[in-house]
């Protein structure tokens, strides 16, 4: 039997594989996707639950990913932003979004976006973004530093 979530996971794992080249994966339907049985409540569905967001997490980003090399800038930037509106502290969600930036040659962008990032995160948990990450911006464009 088919069901949302089964349709869901084997696109998930078809953009998270690579097995299949992204124009030919229905990105739309993770785009879609919401929390898993919205309004219920149980104690399994809790790790459930879990599961499913952090699915939906790597399949936006290797979803932003594989539409950035297709060079298919928006619905690369669209699937990174998804990813960020579902985890604002999640790192790498906000990496592939300052990737998209770069990559369209949109510097100001990216640099607006990483200290949005880096604001967020020092606010809450008072930790600056990773090397790697301050790594992406162009060495002048270093607004924070350890």
């Amino acid at each position: 039997m088919e069901t949302d979530v089964n349709k869901f996971r084997d696109t998930a794992k078809a953009v998270c594989s690579r097995l299949r080249p992204i124009r030919e994966v229905p990105v739309e339907e993770i785009l879609a996707c919401q929390e898993l049985l919205t309004g219920m409540y149980d104690d399994w569905l809790v790790f459930e639950r879990e599961k499913y967001r952090q699915m939906l997490l790597h399949a936006l980003e290797a979803a932003s990913a594989s539409l950035l090399e297709a060079s298919a800038f928006a619905a690369a930037l669209e699937t990174a932003l998804a990813a960020v509106s579902i985890e604002p502290l999640r790192e790498s969600a906000n990496t592939a979004v300052i990737s998209v930036h770069l990559r369209e040659n949109n510097l100001i962008e990216a640099v607006r976006h990483y200290e949005y990032f880096h604001n967020l995160i020092f606010s809450e948990l008072g930790v600056a973004p990773s090397p790697a990450m301050q790594a992406l911006l162009p060495r002048g464009c270093r607004i924070y530093k350890k």
